[in-house]
């Protein structure tokens, strides 16, 4: 039998890029490969200030619905005692919801949502699907978040290993994934699958590359502008980022501009630059809702990807890097994200940093400068375009799913 009705798990509030890029277009790709007759139930943690009013939520819940999807939203509360207490109350809601509804699928995404999936399985006897799977809790401990001896870490890295056993299909987000589960947790996965951080290709296009009003509103004509979606700190970079836009600045002046889409303040900003001895003027920076996004990467002629060089952090996948290669950007990352380190170095594609310190900046710089004078801003997007084409294609998606929800193999056990 075919599976009819799928709850899927998220962490993240509606409102969030993860939930927008990241979850619902896979949802509805799932959507596509259960009857009519199915229906996909979608459970989000809804953040404190990320909360729609009741009109618009009431919208939402129409437009999904007219499209077999029940949101099901539940409060968010930092990890702690009282997280613990409100998520066994939801465990408990959605294990009713299992039985009434006849739920199938048990499908989470990442591994913190992993832990109420994992459980919700066990307590259902639902098959259980991990998707986007990568560590959570070693990443967090090797970047500074949490500490090797907190409560945080020991009971994210056992569940994790609990979820690995427990899965009947692993939707990894990295090849990497298989080694790390043996070296770590001593197991072999089931059925895996690989699923990177997937690209709408008809959004991120050439259309959106260099759009003059945006170029003249932030100052950014005539200019050789290195763009940056994301945030500063965590898993990310801080000082050091900004210790490389220092040298893009001494090596071509006036003519670099560091392009920063992101949430943190312009206060924040101007201390890195500060501490960086930058001029803040180099440094132009916005937020922008995530549909607009395409035109503000366009912005740019090369984009940078600073994730913090952990070894845990090469089973885990980028979603920036996809969204740069469709504009056709050269990308300066970090030996961190296995895969696109290999993707960029295969077909000189950027410069991947083996080091934090300034000789080893100035020779990406270099590279950079060289790869911009050789080749015209067309040329470039067809020579990188091509890369997001075969790696970050939602055709990869639509494959597995398929395999996934139109197989009998996968059959509730």
């Amino acid at each position: 039998m075919r599976v009819e009705n799928v709850l899927a798990i998220t962490n993240w509030s509606y409102r969030d890029a993860l939930i927008q890029t990241y979850t619902l277009p896979y949802i509805k790709l799932i959507r596509k490969n259960i009857p009519p007759s199915g229906t996909i139930y979608l459970v989000t943690l809804e953040q404190k200030g990320m909360e729609f009013n009741i009109e618009v939520k009431r919208r939402i819940e129409k437009e999904l619905k007219d499209q077999g999807i029940i949101w099901i939203d539940f409060r968010f509360s930092k990890f702690g005692g009282k997280a613990i207490f409100e998520r066994f109350i939801q465990l408990i809601k959605l294990w009713y919801l299992c039985i009434q509804k006849r739920i199938d699928y048990i499908h989470v995404w990442c591994t913190p949502a992993g832990v109420t999936g994992y459980l919700l399985s066990v307590i259902s006897r639902k098959t259980l699907i991990l998707d986007s799977f990568e560590p959570h809790a070693e990443p967090s401990v090797e970047t500074g978040t949490w500490k090797a001896n907190s409560f945080a870490f020991k009971f994210l890295f056992y569940f994790e290993k609990k979820q690995a056993e427990r899965a009947k299909i692993t939707i990894a987000a990295s090849s990497f994934i298989t080694d790390y589960a043996k070296d770590k947790w001593k197991i072999e996965l089931k059925n895996i699958f690989v699923k990177p951080a997937l690209v709408d290709l008809e959004k991120f296009n050439y259309e959106s590359k260099k759009e003059p009003g945006l170029l003249k509103s932030f100052g950014l004509e005539n200019k050789i502008v290195c763009v940056y979606a994301g945030k500063v700190g965590g898993i990310y970079l801080d000082n050091e980022i900004f210790d490389f836009i220092k040298v893009c600045h001494n090596y071509w002046g006036n003519k670099f501009r560091f392009f920063m889409i992101t949430d943190i303040s312009r206060k924040q900003i101007e201390e890195f630059c500060n501490n960086a001895k930058l001029d803040t003027e180099i440094v132009v920076s916005c937020f922008v809702q995530y549909n607009e996004i395409q035109s503000y990467i366009g912005a740019g002629d090369f984009a940078i990807n600073p994730v913090k060089m952990v070894k845990s952090k090469r089973c885990c996948t980028s979603i920036k890097d996809g969204e740069y290669w469709a504009m056709g950007l050269p990308i300066v990352i970090t030996n961190s994200v296995g895969e696109d380190v290999k993707i960029i170095l295969d077909n000189n594609a950027g410069v991947v940093l083996e080091s934090l310190d300034k000789s080893e900046y100035y020779r990406a710089v270099e590279k950079i400068d060289a790869m911009l004078k050789e080749s015209t801003m067309s040329e470039l997007y067809c020579k990188i375009r091509p890369i997001a084409e075969k790696y970050r294609n939602y055709d990869i998606a639509k494959r597995i799913y398929s395999v996934i929800y139109n197989s009998s193999t996968f059959s509730e056990e």
